[in-house]
Formats: structure tokens, C-alpha cells, sequence
């Protein structure tokens, strides 16, 4: 099964926008960009799909050249197991 994601106004989201069955949430500011939630439903656990909405962030935010800020512990799991090659920071 092939796996869709989309661009909405407050992150990346799998399924229907209104009740995602993945998301993440995250804000570009002036200065970095603010990943603040990830989440996945159980039905699509374990095929690394929340993986792939931290690096689709990272994408984003590799092409604004920003720093990268997380207040969510999914993505400072990731970040930290995987650093990308932008600096980025995980703040509490």
C-alpha cells in the first residue's frame, strides 16, 4: 500500500486532514522551524511513518536553511538517532 502525504497549514498529514491517521505538527518562524507533535495511528505503527514526517520536516527546513526545534519527543528520538546535516537543537 502506498502511503500519500500530504501538506496542510500546520504541518504534514497521512489521510483525511480534519482526522489524520499520521501527523506533524510544526511552524516555520523567522528564525527555525518548530516541530511540536507527531502522531500515528495504531493501524499504521511500524512502517516508519512517523519517520518519514520528521524527515520530510527536515526537508523543509534544509531548503529555508533553518535550524531545527522540537518541543516533541518522537522527533528528538529521531533527530538524535539520525542527525540530519542542518544544525538543530531539542529544546524542553
Amino acid at each position: 500500500m502506498e502511503i500519500e502525504f500530504k501538506r496542510g497549514p500546520k504541518g504534514f498529514y497521512v489521510g483525511d486532514e480534519s482526522h489524520p491517521s499520521a501527523e506533524i505538527l510544526f511552524e516555520e518562524t523567522s528564525k527555525e522551524v518548530i516541530i511540536y507533535h507527531t502522531e500515528v495511528q495504531p493501524a499504521l505503527s511500524g512502517q516508519g511513518i512517523g519517520r518519514k514526517l520528521v524527515n520530510l520536516v527536515t526537508e523543509e527546513a534544509k531548503k529555508v536553511n533553518k535550524p531545527i526545534i522540537s518541543y516533541c519527543s518522537y522527533a528528538d528520538k529521531v533527530l538524535s538517532n539520525d542527525p540530519p546535516t542542518l544544525s538543530w537543537n531539542i529544546k524542553k
